[in-house]
């Protein structure tokens, strides 16, 4: 892979065929009908794959090859630009595809969509020289494309040690080799609806008109994005001279805006106005730190989600569970109802949180020293110096520049993937208000249930123990005064006499007395809890 130091230049992106300016080449690869009707494992379900290679040279200008077919005529192109920096350096000239081309590549961006074929993925992995482990994780994402289930659910080897950012599919990992200078990065998006091949020619208009007529995906469905099957996995590797981005489903929401948002980037807050136009002026060179900001600003905006929803339906609930009838029926409906919602704040919030955690890695000083192709400062470094390179001004006025530059570089760097982690921090802590209410809704409405349950408990108690008083103070004497009707021989039957009679109920009387002495002394002193037996 050759890697070369970036340089100015002025160049243009474009979001399809109508909008292409003329400052970009835009050059098809010629495609072969048997090799397009190639049959694969699970082609019904499996979207063919789609590459597209964006390339910088150091003149600054900027060619796009779209619609190859196999990865193979990606890096075939990239190895003949390769040879152009050699004849480039010997006064000569190359040509790649049937344009020549006089200068030599700075960098370039390849974008696979769709699940390629196994020898194809063997063949980019040879040529990045990337480490074992991302082998591994690369070829067990492509074996789960084209198997039955979705990727969310196959199991990764555990051989490597993994941690468990890696283990679990749905959230977004980085892993950096120092050694072999790139980062790995797995970054969580969300499919559409309607998915459609990359760069596929037929139906694009139709396509558009659809995405635009689609009303906002920020609902509250997005919440259980990850139990509906619309997350979908991007694979990124980033190198000092260029990005390798693969999308199992080429259906992400948000990677349609990308390169709008790349060109705004490098067209500077100052040129926005007559972005597009000719008249952009000067622009940043296109580098891996610019196109991750602009990847991971684009990808992780759609996570954002409408939190009025989510707060609408925290209240919706909070008034209703006073409302709500002491009947199996109504509970159960209700607390399914809040299972559902704190399940889905937990899930998103999760994934929200590892989205966070690579921003902050990203932010860390171990990857601005190890890695520094991934500061966002660097760019206007080397921008500074191809203007130094393109004017010619006292070199006084530019060594002013380079120390406040390199003052604020660190400032820079921080503040650039900070203003990306800034919005979602905001919605975590909504919704970790949303479910802070809803959790003491929760706690409110349980602890009227148990009130209420209390009480039925307390009365039943009272209940049970004055028919035990009762029990205890009436059937000792009733049993004792009926043998007397019995036909038995007992005291007293021949004799004439009430003496008897009142003798047995003196005794039944004062009997009932000292029964219910303790229980009328504890009424009195306030203390029923000691009436339990």
């Amino acid at each position: 892979m050759h890697q070369h130091h970036q340089h100015g230049g002025s160049y243009t992106l474009h979001v399809g065929e109508e909008n292409a300016p003329s400052g970009v080449a835009r050059e098809p690869y010629p495609c072969d009908a048997a090799e397009q009707e190639e049959p694969r494992p699970g082609s019904l379900s499996v979207v063919p794959p789609r590459v597209c290679l964006t390339a910088q040279f150091a003149d600054g200008a900027v060619r796009e090859w779209k619609d190859l077919l196999k990865v193979e005529a990606a890096l075939q192109l990239l190895r003949e630009m390769g040879d152009v920096a050699s004849a480039g350096q010997q006064g000569g000239e190359a040509a790649v595809m049937g344009t020549t081309l006089c200068s030599p590549l700075t960098f370039f961006w390849v974008d696979v969509s769709g699940a390629p074929l196994p020898q194809d993925l063997g063949t980019l992995l040879d040529f990045l020289c990337v480490s074992p482990y991302t082998q591994r994780r690369w070829r067990a994402a492509a074996a789960a494309a084209v198997a039955t289930e979705p990727l969310a659910n196959v199991e990764l080897p555990h051989e490597d040690g993994d941690d468990y950012y890696d283990d679990a599919t749905d959230l977004d990992c980085l892993r950096a080799f120092v050694r072999e200078q790139y980062v790995q990065l797995r970054l969580i998006g969300l499919s559409t609806e309607d998915p459609t091949p990359c760069g596929s020619q037929s139906g694009g208009e139709y396509e558009s008109e659809k995405r635009l007529q689609r009303p906002d995906r920020l609902r509250v469905n997005l919440l259980d994005a990850s139990e509906t099957g619309a997350l979908t996995p991007v694979q990124v590797l980033c190198f000092a001279g260029g990005v390798v981005t693969w999308r199992v489903r080429p259906d992400v929401e948000g990677w349609e805006h990308i390169p709008r948002s790349l060109e705004r980037r490098l067209c500077g807050r100052n040129n926005t106005a007559t972005m597009g136009g000719n008249e952009c002026g000067p622009r940043r060179p296109l580098s891996t730190s610019l196109l991750m900001l602009t990847v991971l600003e684009e990808l992780y905006t759609t996570f954002l989600p409408d939190t009025t929803v989510v707060i609408n339906e925290v209240d919706a609930i909070d008034a209703m569970l006073p409302l709500v009838r002491q009947r199996q029926s109504d509970q159960a409906d209700v607390l399914r109802r809040v299972r559902m919602l704190r399940r889905s704040l937990s899930v998103h919030r999760r994934m929200l949180m590892s989205k966070v955690s690579v921003l902050e890695l990203l932010n860390r000083s171990t990857i601005r020293v190890l890695l520094p192709f991934m500061n966002p400062c660097e760019d206007l470094d080397m921008n500074l110096s191809s203007a130094r390179q393109r004017k010619h001004v006292e070199p006084a006025i530019y060594e002013a520049g380079d120390d406040t530059t390199g003052s604020t570089s660190a400032a820079r760097h921080s503040s650039a993937y900070s203003a990306i982690a800034r919005p979602i921090q905001h919605v975590l802590s909504k919704l970790e208000d949303a479910r802070r209410v809803l959790t003491n809704s929760i706690i409110i409405y349980s602890s009227g249930v148990a009130a209420t349950n209390s009480r039925s408990s307390n009365k039943s108690d009272t209940l049970s123990v004055v028919l035990g008083y009762v029990a205890l103070t009436s059937i000792p004497p009733t049993i004792v005064a009926s043998q007397w009707g019995m036909n038995v021989y007992v005291p007293w039957v021949n004799t004439d006499s009430t003496v008897p009679f009142w003798s047995i109920a003196g005794l039944s009387g004062l009997y009932m007395l000292l029964v219910l002495a303790y229980p009328l002394y504890c009424w009195i002193k306030g203390k029923p809890e000691n009436l339990v037996f």
